[in-house]
């Protein structure tokens, strides 16, 4: 009890305080310049630049600061727990498509002892996701790929979102392509399985 909240402590210094102070900051600058323009200078500000925090469940993480829906992001996988499933025995592999920075493998990482498949197309959010990886010492568990995951073997264009680099996605949805498209390898579920067997 007293670890996870020490935990919770940590995570509300490490990563709530500074991602809201980075919010507000932002919100207070929209009052002037308007919503567009003050995201805009912040992603400009902010690019690629992150700091180091601990989830409620004791993993340390980089978290990227240029990513404006990081906290909801952390909320949905840590409290609203919106892809947490019951687990009555642990699977061979276990696969997290669209793997972001990381946040789903690391909270799977501490309830089974699978090995963990992560997949990210974004080069930026697999950069973030290598790292977390490495400093939770999960290299040998989880194998990250930098790849969309499709129908087909090839290339795909990502679609990229201006708010966060976790809505780019492969087909057009919210805000994936408000940004921008990238050039992306892409391979299916079954390749990717037979070449881990």
């Amino acid at each position: 009890m007293f670890q996870k909240l020490l935990y919770y402590f940590l995570y509300c210094l490490t990563i709530y305080l500074p991602l809201r102070i980075r919010d507000l900051c932002i919100n207070f600058f929209t009052l002037f310049v308007g919503r567009d323009y003050a995201i805009k200078m912040a992603r400009k500000l902010l690019k690629e630049k992150s700091f180091i925090g601990v989830l409620p469940d004791g993993n340390r993480v980089f978290l990227p600061l240029d990513d404006f829906k990081i906290l909801p992001i952390i909320s949905e996988i840590y409290f609203q727990k919106i892809y947490d499933v019951k687990l009555t025995e642990s699977p061979d592999c276990i696969c997290d498509v669209g793997a972001h920075i990381g946040l789903f493998t690391l909270r799977i990482s501490k309830q089974t002892s699978s090995k963990i498949i992560a997949i990210e197309p974004h080069p930026v959010n697999f950069k973030f996701l290598v790292k977390n990886i490495s400093i939770n010492g999960l290299s040998g568990r989880v194998h990250a790929l930098n790849l969309a995951l499709g129908k087909y073997k090839g290339n795909a264009m990502l679609l990229l979102s201006k708010i966060s680099r976790g809505d780019s996605s492969i087909k057009k949805w919210h805000n994936a392509g408000d940004n921008g498209c990238l050039t992306v390898k892409m391979s299916t579920l079954d390749n990717i399985l037979s070449r881990q067997r």
